[in-house]
């Protein structure tokens, strides 16, 4: 039948008979043969995928193949194998309706009045000391586009990012994202240093060894930030055992209590341009840890028009973007 129609001069007749055939599917129709064949026509791994029983979505593309009188797929001994000639006709437009089916949906979805919302997950006070008064630039020019900052130790944001959770973060190195989960650019380089009050002994000296600092008293962002990490391998590579007073969750009161208790912390060196840093004097490592920020934004097949609109304008103002 199939062969017949392509054969066929008058393409448009082609074109309306299969459209009416295909029109009578539902969606997930399309979806169940799309599955198939993504998994290798392996219909279990197809059925757990789309989360239906393995059974159901036999019978869906038995009935299928049955009321249009058409072989979709080829077949060694009731297993599916492959396309058909047929089937890999019938494919090719599903994909294009699926396609198409996709961006109608995103369109509706960006259509509605309420102010459409871009997630942006961060390590806590980034935001305010990479891009101060980007956000709200931002929002001025494009009132009906809404920037929901989610700030939270580089661990947690990791986590949520990975669960798809923000459409965009900023994350710490070293992170393992899987392929084409995120386009990952590098926005920041810096390195941890530590943060000595006036008139500690160790102010001294014109740069800093982890031997020096773990003969101090010193105190640190918590486990959820990936700085904690940094530093406790810095001293673990080289059989050190560092005395932590305490540990928090705030840079500003770690920068406070320096002076306050007579400590050191440290952090990276960006941290200045948030905290005053009066009375403090601030020490490179040798051998310092690193502490690179990465801008990355959560891949989707179709990217709706605000979020293009706040990628190109994050293009714009963050220069190590292009």
């Amino acid at each position: 039948m199939i062969k017949n129609l392509v054969n066929h001069k008058n393409f448009s007749n082609y074109h309306c008979y299969i459209g009416e055939s295909v029109m009578s599917f539902e969606i997930n129709h399309i979806k169940y043969i799309q599955a198939i064949v993504e998994n290798d026509f392996n219909i279990t791994a197809a059925a757990h995928k789309i989360h239906i029983s393995q059974p159901a979505l036999s019978k869906s593309i038995n009935l299928i193949e049955s009321k249009y009188h058409v072989h979709i797929f080829t077949r060694d001994k009731h297993r599916l194998v492959g396309l058909s000639q047929q089937g890999k006709i019938l494919y090719a437009m599903m994909l294009d309706i699926l396609e198409k089916y996709e961006e109608l949906e995103n369109e509706l979805h960006q259509l509605g009045t309420e102010p459409s919302l871009i997630k942006f997950g961060a390590i806590a006070s980034t935001p305010q000391i990479l891009f101060p008064g980007l956000f709200i630039d931002f929002e001025s020019t494009h009132p009906n586009i809404h920037i929901e900052i989610i700030e939270d130790g580089g661990v947690n944001i990791l986590h949520d990012f990975l669960q798809k959770k923000f459409d965009f973060a900023l994350l710490v190195n070293p992170f393992e994202l899987p392929p084409d989960l995120a386009d990952v650019h590098l926005v920041a380089e810096d390195e941890i240093v530590a943060f000595l009050p006036l008139g500690h002994p160790l102010t001294s000296k014109a740069i800093l060894t982890w031997e020096d600092l773990a003969e101090y008293p010193l105190v640190s962002l918590s486990d959820k930030y990936q700085t904690y990490f940094k530093v406790m391998e810095q001293f673990r590579i080289r059989g050190l055992e560092p005395h932590f007073a305490y540990t928090s969750s705030s840079w500003q009161y770690l920068t406070d209590a320096i002076q306050r208790n007579f400590v050191i912390t440290l952090m990276p060196s960006l941290v200045p341009t948030f905290s005053s840093t009066d009375n403090i004097i601030i020490k490179r490592i040798k051998n310092p840890a690193s502490f690179n920020l990465f801008l990355a934004r959560l891949n989707k097949k179709h990217y709706s028009k605000e979020n293009k609109l706040f990628y190109n304008f994050l293009n714009q103002h963050l220069p190590k973007l292009k």
